[in-house]
């Protein structure tokens, strides 16, 4: 499956095709297998939508609970590492500012 609102050369190229062969096959052009094989490639287009998938693969209850839960615990992580960035600086500021008060109090050589 293509990573979703992307488009490649080969899907436009099957699409075209698909479509040529299906209108080629309802014009008396070619035999029917082109439309079946078409009618193929759109089903499995279909199937493999998000859409589709989404309805095939939908989450339990306890999936919905354990997403939100890792969400919110993803959320405290970054505040986490937020509040301690700022706890890091402050504590840098306040040794530099004692470092450079105990270089001034030093006697000069």
């Amino acid at each position: 499956m293509s990573t979703p609102n992307t488009w490649d050369f080969d899907h436009l190229f099957a699409h075209l095709a698909s479509l040529g062969a299906i209108m080629g096959t309802m014009m008396g052009y070619m035999p029917e297998a082109a439309a079946f094989i078409a009618f193929l490639w759109y089903i499995i287009q279909i199937w493999e939508s998000k859409t589709i998938q989404g309805w095939v693969h939908h989450a339990t209850p306890a999936e919905v609970v354990a997403k939100a839960v890792l969400a919110k615990a993803a959320g405290v992580a970054v505040d986490k590492v937020a509040n301690a960035k700022e706890v890091a600086a402050d504590k840098i500021d306040t040794a530099t500012t004692e470092a450079a008060r105990i270089l001034a109090a030093a006697p000069k050589p």
